[in-house]
């Protein structure tokens, strides 16, 4: 088989409508040539790895100088599932002089790992077989005789580096531990080149083993429709203290399906927010090995059919009817990209919740990661760092916050700080914290001195923020706001006008009092009445005999009494002022 003939394992024309195959970890598979070219493909007891080879065909000729044919040979790999820990090469060669060859093993991605080059001297093979291993004790010899065995993959750089003929790559790895971490799904490709004229060989055939590590996601978990396994997976990334989130990029690695429109991938964080990574992108045509990083300065969206190569990509959702569902305990997701529904949040435990949402294909991710930009929390404070408000008066003060959108949910604890105004004497002001939602940009604070009712100089307190949490830190200059209370006068009570109501026998007294606070008036034969005040000013006092003042005052139409009215300011302080009346009645019997 000349021109780059393939042999796959893993793909079976009768099986989904001729997409590949796939293997799951914990299984071997060999693919062998048997007499008239029948491939079987032979599943062995569990273990961890794949075998893929020998290539099931012709030799690979390899001229007297020059590309041997075909170039390159092909092996083609079906998805395992997995991403690569190690993997072994096995070649059965002969040769003339076995100095002349030059073997490059390329991987899917286009990573070279050279071989042997520049090996065995002048000595002539006959069908010996060597293994490439990065852990075998050592390397084939450069001029020593050679014999079938298992060397570390063998460069002896002579004077002029190898070069194979495009197609092969330009740079090459000594060691196949470049291969590690990749999806080993797709074309391997063995590169063969006669460096010197004059002799001839052969490969005579050649084969490669993979010890693959189970994905880290299985999509689905069971049959070919469903929830992902695990569900979630998650990832523990945390912002730094004093800094939240401004943008995040989240990187996908090795991800494959067979059906990849199938596929509903959701991130999300551990305070109930989540956006969708993607759902209905990139077709129905199979791939694998995909590397994609998602993040909100990148210009291109996934294809809604494909063919969605590794790069850089925006979060991508084409909806359907009915909307995607992503199955409990998964939040529901929000509209806008990474920064508007995770912006301004702190870290934590991250969830990728995966979903095939159609029967008939299933596929995986090897792995996942989240890279965090952050800000500075936003600074909150007053807005002004002093204020003045008299005893008696309520006053307000804003209290927000100021910086970059979109703004995320914070707190901060508000606290009152005594100075030469004493808590609960001079003031009132009970400490509380105070919680700023996405939207919340402030509120108002009030002040409330207290009208003691005594002659006493200009005082102060103060209000004090601390401990910030979430996307709230405290502004340099307005963490704390001075209140001023202005010097103050005694208390007084001043009594106004009487009213009398002849045809009920009642009457008011008026008085007027210097702050907020209690009056209340009482006397002998007189009804006892309170009335409470908000403000300094006046209030109006109902005059209302009872018992013996009463009855005198029904049968004789008059009677005569002293009202004792007192002033109780905020503060306790008690001034009484006294009035005489006369109630009078028209209508006495």
């Amino acid at each position: 088989m000349h021109g780059g003939q393939v042999a796959s394992l893993g793909t079976d024309s009768r099986s989904r409508g001729g997409k590949p195959l796939m293997f799951f970890p914990g299984f071997r598979f060999s693919l062998s040539l048997l007499v008239a070219a029948f491939v079987s493909l032979l599943i062995a007891a569990p273990a961890s790895a794949y075998v893929l080879g020998p290539y099931p065909g012709n030799p690979i000729t390899i001229p007297n100088s020059g590309s041997g044919s075909p170039y390159p040979s092909t092996l083609s790999l079906g998805s395992v599932i997995g991403k690569l820990d190690s993997m072994t090469a096995q070649v059965n060669v002969s040769h003339e002089f076995a100095g002349d060859i030059d073997l490059l093993l390329v991987s899917p991605q286009g990573v070279g790992v050279m071989l042997m080059s520049d090996t065995c001297g002048s000595q002539t093979i006959s069908s010996m077989s060597f293994t490439f291993s990065d852990s075998a004790a050592s390397m084939l010899p450069e001029t020593a005789t050679c014999t079938s065995g298992t060397y570390k993959p063998t460069d002896y750089v002579s004077s002029t580096q190898d070069t194979f003929p495009s197609p092969a790559p330009s740079s090459y790895s000594p060691t196949l531990s470049a291969y590690k971490g990749i999806d080993p799904t797709g074309n391997w490709s063995l590169f063969v080149v006669d460096d010197a004229a004059g002799d001839t060989g052969a490969i005579n055939s050649w084969s490669l083993t993979f010890d693959v590590s189970p994905a880290e996601i299985k999509v689905p978990e069971f049959g070919t429709s469903g929830k992902a396994e695990p569900y979630p997976s998650t990832r523990t990334v945390n912002t730094p203290p004093g800094r939240v989130i401004s943008d995040l990029k989240l990187n996908i690695q090795g991800f494959g399906h067979s059906s990849p429109g199938d596929v509903d991938m959701l991130l999300a964080d551990d305070k109930g927010n989540a956006a969708v990574v993607m759902s209905d992108s990139c077709g129905s045509d199979p791939f694998y090995g995909r590397n994609w990083t998602f993040g909100d300065p990148f210009v291109d969206a996934l294809g809604e059919s494909g063919p969605c190569p590794d790069g850089n990509y925006q979060t991508t959702d084409y909806l359907t009817a009915p909307d995607d569902q992503w199955p409990a305990p998964a939040p529901a997701p929000q509209f806008g990209n990474f920064s508007d529904v995770f912006g301004g949040l702190e870290g934590g435990v991250w969830s990728l919740y995966v979903v095939d949402d159609s029967e008939g294909n299933y596929g995986y991710i090897n792995g996942w990661n989240l890279e965090l930009e952050t800000r500075p929390a936003t600074p909150v404070g007053f807005s002004s760092p002093t204020a003045t408000v008299a005893e008696g008066r309520r006053g307000f003060v804003f209290l927000g916050r100021d910086g970059p959108t979109p703004y995320g949910p914070g707190e901060v604890t508000l606290g009152a700080r005594s100075g030469s105004a004493r808590a609960d004497s001079d003031f009132r002001f009970r400490g509380s914290t105070l919680e700023f939602g996405r939207d919340y940009l402030g509120t108002r604070i009030g002040l409330d001195p207290i009208d003691d009712g005594i002659a006493e100089k200009a005082e102060k307190f103060q209000l004090v923020l601390s401990n910030p949490q979430g996307d709230a830190a405290l502004s340099d200059a307005t963490s704390s706001i001075t209140v001023s209370i202005p010097a103050s006068k005694n208390a007084t009570l001043k009594l106004g006008r009487l009213g009398l109501n002849r045809k009920k026998g009642t009457g008011t007294l008026t008085a007027r009092v210097s702050s907020p606070g209690r009056v209340s008036v009482s006397g002998k034969g007189l009804v006892r009445s309170t009335k409470k005040l908000t403000s300094a000013g006046k209030v109006v006092l109902p005059l209302k005999a009872t018992g013996k003042a009463k009855r005198t005052l029904r049968k004789t139409g008059q009677v005569t009494m002293k009202a004792k009215v007192t002033y109780r300011t905020l503060g306790g302080r008690k001034v009484t002022r006294t009035r005489s009346f006369s109630l009078k009645s028209g209508g006495h019997h």
